[in-house]
């Protein structure tokens, strides 16, 4: 835990804190003010803004942060009763300074006003300061899990901000980057696989208790959203708000080493290329998790499995699964806490694994474009319009998709 940094108590009333970690960010302003307008929806809310920066950056942007800090304590925290807390300058070392670490700086700092106000049983919501939101997002996340009592962690639903990208080939790029990112886990729910959620960083939940059950945030510099929530998924306590309630910036971004922004620059100096996993390696590990729902014996297993893919068979053989396998089979009675205890080596980062393995090998990567039509027709062929249909088209298919919409 890092030592305090609030300069102020939480108001009494106070039952989430959304966090929003901030570098070299012209529209943090917008996005304060965005996180405010759902105060008239539930008022029982306050934002912790991280202003963060390497301790090897410029002297230039860690000055622009100096200014930008002041100008917010103006703006914010030195009014009566005020729901926002600016946090920073914060400045990390070289090696982890990063978005994780932001995030972490102030999920941490928002356990404890929380705790110091009694309320272990809040809800921290992750925000970045480049997105805006609906104005029901707090009170959505808040009755999310007032219904869902046995949920520790959200997944929220998302869209980009199409709109307010004036480039073409910006905004060419964010479609064909949001529609790989929903392409990849439709795939997923298409077949079932139980660990099929987005993992965006600014559209995200959890409840306090659990974040502290868990070890807290990483300090990664990316991905630290899909390393946060498929600890929850893998105990089954990870939900889903299907609803578009978060819309990120469409901007290209040298921010972090992969992500959004990074995305957008690499589509755009590939001439709007972009390449997605395969259907059919995605397909084929999903499959092993069915086959996995059906036999017990480790033999049996890998026989059905070799029938499926050879390659797969000896990725899991590679991974040591057998090893696993055979202490589960031995210290479980029934099928149910077999498949439980076994669940874990199927898990988003074997995908993951098996993914980055099968493009080297049977599955290389295909065009996003191509590829998710090609699944469309394949799985959902009612939908899919009769004649060639535009990119935007089919990423509104794969919107709709996602938030189980009926699509004409």
């Amino acid at each position: 835990m890092f030592p305090s940094f609030a300069s102020k108590k939480l108001r009494k009333d106070t039952y989430v804190i959304v966090v929003i970690p901030a570098y070299c960010e012209d529209r943090l302003k917008d996005s304060i003010n965005s996180i405010l307008n759902c105060f008239d929806s539930y008022p029982y809310f306050e934002i912790i803004v991280v202003i963060n920066h390497s301790v090897a950056d410029l002297d230039e942007l860690k000055f622009r942060h100096e200014i930008q800090s002041h100008d917010l304590r103006c703006d914010y925290s030195n009014r009566h009763n005020s729901n926002v807390h600016i946090i920073g300058p914060v400045e990390f070392d070289h090696k982890h300074a990063g978005v994780g670490w932001a995030r972490k700086t102030g999920m941490d700092e928002a356990v404890r006003l929380l705790y110091d106000n009694g309320r272990l049983d809040g809800i921290i919501i992750c925000f970045d300061a480049d997105c805006t939101c609906d104005t029901s997002l707090v009170s959505s996340v808040v009755d999310y899990f007032n219904t869902h009592r046995d949920k520790d962690a959200l997944s929220i639903g998302f869209e980009h901000q199409l709109e307010s990208s004036t480039d073409v080939e910006e905004r060419k790029a964010i479609i064909l980057y949001e529609l790989h990112l929903r392409y990849y886990i439709e795939v997923q729910k298409y077949y079932s696989y139980p660990f099929a959620f987005q993992t965006i960083g600014s559209a995200m939940a959890v409840r306090v208790d659990a974040y502290c059950r868990m070890g807290g945030m990483n300090r990664k510099k990316a991905g630290e959203d899909f390393y946060f929530l498929h600890k929850y998924s893998e105990i089954g306590k990870l939900g889903e708000l299907k609803k578009a309630l978060v819309f990120p910036s469409s901007r290209k971004s040298n921010r972090v080493p992969f992500g959004t922004g990074k995305a957008v620059n690499q589509i755009i100096l590939n001439n709007q290329n972009f390449q997605t996993y395969s259907y059919e390696a995605i397909q084929k590990f999903c499959l092993a998790v069915k086959v996995m729902h059906t036999v017990r014996n480790w033999a049996q297993f890998l026989y059905q499995l070799n029938e499926l893919d050879t390659d797969l068979g000896f990725f899991f053989v590679e991974r040591k699964l057998q090893e696993k396998w055979e202490e589960s089979e031995k210290n479980t009675s029934d099928m149910y806490s077999f498949k439980q205890r076994i669940l874990a080596k199927f898990n988003a980062f074997e995908l993951m694994k098996w993914l980055h393995r099968a493009n080297q090998m049977a599955y290389p990567q295909v065009e996003v474009f191509g590829q998710s039509v090609e699944f469309l027709k394949k799985c959902y062929p009612e939908i899919v319009p009769e004649s060639n249909f535009s990119v935007e088209q089919c990423l509104q298919i794969f919107r709709d998709l996602a938030k189980d919409l009926k699509v004409d």
